[in-house]
């Protein structure tokens, strides 16, 4: 009868400790909840969601001590080792001292003869589940079933090597009595609760990371600058990014729900189907399309098409980005612009030769006329023949200029007449007055020709910019900076101004507000500007005036620098070559009227031996060459063999046009280069400096 009793009364006591397990699990359950909720707004590594879970498994222990298993008096047993070593394994020291702390001042307080063993529980259990929190974190298998029942197994020994806490009376019995359900349920129990919330903290966090990918995602999708769209299979727009919205909103308004080929690439029905088609027919390739939007600004975008389909191989979507492609096209056109440039100077070179060699003979009789008249009445009209056909040698040069560039030929010029005579010439005829203010000092060494072309174009702007007239300022002032000399050159008008957004793009090629304009005025300024070392600038305020300003290096005072004399202290014997029978005649008159002995030659092999023939009798001083002689071998190697004859015959070089390249290689021997047309002032100039060193 005693044993009967004595295995009922295990079995209740078994069954009193499966109650207390079940209950304890029912308020891990309760708390998961509410730690599910902590998880999501405070991640579970921060200080903030340690304290707070410390603080709830703290609450969940006291509510299990205030429902226990009552052994005797004083001697409780519960959850609470379940609870505290799970706060530590998942959630890490800070949760686990923080719970332990609440646990052991409840179980204190309740009192009794095991709150020593309850307290030594505790920490031990909060102390063993921290051990396992750190070898979790370090080591990914410590996160498996078999060691998280391993830790259960191991705090609950504890808490029965723990009964020696109790009066010495209790602690044998008490091991016999409750060594075999806390080894066999506990353990599970604490399986069972570590395998719910890490079921928990593995959703939530997988849920975190969902929400950051597709934060991360959408971040992506918004800030990067491609147009991205997404179309159901009709090809309607479900979606597009704010990028696709800014470029496209502007023309088409409120895009979502629109056809993307109908009301956005602008596709009639007839083409829709025919379009579909084309697009996806090539297999293993993303099909692509350029389209042209045309808003305030004109832009090509380049779209690629990823179409979606079902497992049935029918099409879902399609996802559509497009890329502003814009600066491509603009490329691709000033490079076709730059080739058909490039053409342009070919043919400018050519034209230039031939209109050139035209001029001189026009430029060579004038001069000649010019001389021998005596008829004061047809003095100034030869001299307008003389100043025109140096014009249209300038309109030659400014297309050559821009076609193909071209270096600088420097040489010191009269600022002041060449400014007061080009930009006379530019505003005659228009309402215009030109106020000079010329104040500079300092010399400068310049390309007349091409100087010519900047002061002659800023001119024209300001007479453009002026149609019912008013003041055209010109000033010029000399700077100093860093110990260099410069002059600055000043063009101030009275228009209508330049647009701020515009001021950054009149210098750049084809630019231009007026309605015929070509663009290539201002380029050609700032191309030839640059070439001279300088720089132009241009500040404009509307309906008030636009200013330009030019900056030249100069050479130092005016009036101290010496220009050589232009009389030639002998005479000179001169073999003249060219192909063209007026040049030669009017190059001849020319050179004879200087008092000089002079002989023509149409062909290369007349040439040499007419300087083999006098090397040793009266040689002669120098040979004036045309560059192109049809049929015959180029000036310039006509040159070369000339001075392997004679090395002490001086040459000179004449063409209508010369390219950069050619006139380097002249300029490397030491040859000097005539320029057709010319006056008989210019061919002076250039025979005085050859025979006056």
């Amino acid at each position: 009868m005693g044993l009967i009793i004595f295995v009922r009364g295990i079995e209740g006591l078994y069954f009193m400790i499966y109650i207390s397990l079940i209950n304890n699990i029912a308020l891990l359950i309760a708390i998961s909840i509410l730690y599910s909720f902590i998880l999501r707004k405070w991640y579970y590594e921060t200080k903030v969601h340690q304290i707070i879970s410390g603080f709830l498994f703290g609450a969940v222990t006291i509510i299990g001590m205030l429902n226990p298993f009552v052994w005797t008096n004083g001697i409780i047993f519960d959850g609470r080792s379940i609870i505290i070593s799970v706060a530590g394994f998942f959630a890490g020291p800070l949760t686990a001292i923080i719970t332990a702390s609440i646990a052991s001042i409840f179980r204190i307080y309740l009192g009794g003869s095991g709150v020593y063993m309850g307290v030594t529980v505790i920490w031990g259990s909060a102390i063993i589940g921290i051990i396992f929190h750190s070898l979790r974190i370090k080591n990914e298998k410590y996160n498996k079933p078999l060691y998280m029942y391993l830790f259960g197994l191991l705090v609950h020994i504890y808490m029965l090597i723990a009964t020696i806490a109790l009066p010495s009376k209790f602690t044998v019995e008490a091991l016999y009595l409750i060594s075999i359900p806390v080894l066999l349920l506990y353990p599970i129990g604490s399986l069972l609760v570590c395998i719910l919330f890490q079921d928990l903290i593995s959703k939530i966090q997988t849920e975190i990371a969902l929400k950051k990918s597709e934060a991360n995602y959408r971040e992506l999708v918004e800030d990067v600058n491609n147009l991205i769209l997404r179309l159901d299979s009709d090809f309607n727009i479900k979606f597009a990014n704010n990028f696709a919205i800014r470029i496209l909103a502007n023309k088409y308004g409120e895009i979502i729900g629109k056809n993307f080929i109908k009301d956005i690439l602008k596709k009639d029905a007839n083409e829709i189907h025919t379009f579909i088609k084309e697009l996806f027919s090539v297999k293993d390739n993303i099909p692509t399309y350029e389209s042209e939007i045309f808003d305030d600004e004109h832009c090509w975008i380049s779209w690629s098409f990823n179409p979606i389909y079902n497992e049935k191989g029918i099409l879902q979507e399609v996802l559509c980005v497009g890329t502003d492609i814009t600066e491509r096209k603009r490329a691709e056109e000033e490079k076709l612009k730059l080739q058909h440039l490039e053409s342009l100077g070919v043919l400018a070179g050519g034209v230039a030769h031939d209109f050139n060699n035209i001029l001189t003979v026009i430029m060579g009789k004038a001069s000649l006329a010019l001389i021998k008249t005596t008829d004061e009445k047809i003095k100034p009209m030869l001299n307008s023949i003389a100043d025109a056909t140096g014009r249209a040698k300038g309109l030659t040069q400014q297309l050559l200029t821009f076609a193909k560039g071209g270096t600088p030929e420097k040489k010191l010029i009269d600022l002041n007449h060449l400014l007061k005579e080009v930009v006379g010439f530019s505003i005659s005829g228009s309402n215009v007055k030109t106020i000079y203010n010329l104040n500079h000092k300092f010399a400068i060494e310049a390309d007349y020709s091409q100087l010519s072309q900047v002061i002659q174009n800023l001119a024209i702007n300001a007479v453009q910019a002026m149609p019912d007239g008013g003041n055209l300022t010109i000033l010029t002032e000399d700077i100093v900076s860093n110990d260099l000399n410069f002059v600055k050159i000043i063009f101030k008008d009275e228009g209508c101004g330049i647009p701020e957004e515009y001021l950054n793009k009149i210098f750049n090629p084809y630019f231009t507000t007026k309605s015929s304009g070509s663009g290539l005025g201002l380029s050609v300024c700032h191309s030839i500007i640059k070439r001279h070392g300088g720089k132009i600038s241009v500040n404009s305020i509307l309906n008030k005036g636009t200013t330009f300003e030019i900056i030249l290096p100069a050479k130092g005072i005016t009036d101290n620098i010496q220009v050589k004399s232009e009389e030639i202290l002998k005479k000179l014997k001169i073999l003249v070559v060219d192909d063209e029978e007026e040049i030669l005649e009017a190059l001849s008159a020319l050179l004879s009227y200087l008092g000089h002995e002079v002989h023509i030659s149409k062909k290369s092999e007349e040439a040499i031996d007419l300087i083999q023939q006098h090397i040793n009798n009266s040689h002669f001083d120098l040979s004036i060459l045309d560059y192109n002689i049809k049929g015959d071998k180029n000036g310039f190697d006509l040159a070369l063999e000339l001075k392997q004859i004679d090395p002490n015959l001086k040459i000179i070089i004449s063409s209508g046009y010369i390219n950069d390249v050619i006139r380097n290689f002249i300029k490397k021997e030491s040859f000097e280069i005539l320029e057709k047309p010319y006056t008989l002032e210019k061919l002076k100039k250039l025979l005085a400096s050859l025979f006056n060193k």
